[in-house]
């Protein structure tokens, strides 16, 4: 094997594959070869630890925030989750950023695809915020405020589910015609427009006014960016990542 042919092989993972499949049949691996098997199996099977560190991690900082909006802040039992989720989950990507490329969860290259963070933490966090921020607080405002029933409200939040299949199929035909990334800033803009309304629907004769076409503008706003972003990171990474993307979108 040429030196040339060699350099093509940077990766421990990628040498010891080389050094495997490259010898004759018949013939005893040299204790190279035989260490790196030892070394990517060893490597593979660490995967169910970095992952339990993620979920440990997340369950941990839910359980902080949720018990300290309750039990206060500054109480050890909202304290302690949410440090042990910081440490948890930030030596799962250190564990990560020392594996190499092919063997990692999350490879730490990934991030260094044009627009591929902003994608993920801008793009994808904006919808699912809006709409769990507006079901939350109108849900609380119209049941203990203006004594509403679970029904009543049920019916009044129908536009931000009802809309997202039209929507869908406008963003479809705005993604053939327009670049991305003027689709979703369009639907920013749509969904700030929606937002915007929302404060002044401040009371049960303001709904029809404020609140309802703050709804219809506000979840097209926040469908066609989540529709459009969706495909926007796959543009942005090569198809060998598709499945660590997409993990990645629904996370």
């Amino acid at each position: 094997m040429s030196l040339g042919h060699r350099k093509l092989f940077q990766t421990p993972h990628h040498r010891c594959y080389h050094l495997c499949r490259c010898r004759r049949p018949g013939t005893i691996a040299s204790p190279r070869a035989r260490f790196c098997d030892r070394k990517g199996q060893k490597v593979q099977t660490t995967g169910p630890i970095r992952g339990a560190f993620t979920h440990m991690g997340l369950i941990l900082f839910i359980f902080g925030v949720t018990t300290g909006s309750v039990n206060g802040w500054n109480t050890a039992r909202c304290l302690a989750p949410l440090i042990i989720s910081f440490f948890l989950i930030s030596a799962f990507f250190l564990w990560e950023a020392r594996l190499p490329e092919d063997m990692a969860t999350i490879p730490p290259n990934l991030w260094n695809y044009t627009n591929f963070a902003v994608l993920v933490l801008c793009g994808t966090t904006i919808p699912f915020n809006w709409w769990g921020c507006v079901q939350l607080l109108f849900s609380w405002i119209w049941q203990d405020v203006y004594g509403w029933t679970p029904i009543q409200v049920a019916l009044r939040f129908l536009p931000l589910g009802v809309l997202g299949f039209p929507v869908i199929a406008i963003a479809n035909v705005m993604q053939q015609k327009l670049p991305l990334k003027w689709v979703i800033f369009a639907g920013q803009v749509i969904g700030i427009v929606g937002t915007v309304l929302l404060p002044f629907a401040d009371s049960p004769q303001h709904y029809w006014r404020f609140a309802f076409p703050g709804f219809v503008l506000g979840t097209t706003g926040m469908t066609i960016i989540f529709a459009t972003v969706n495909i926007a990171v796959f543009a942005v990474t090569p198809p060998e990542k598709a499945g660590v993307v997409g993990s990645i979108i629904i996370l």
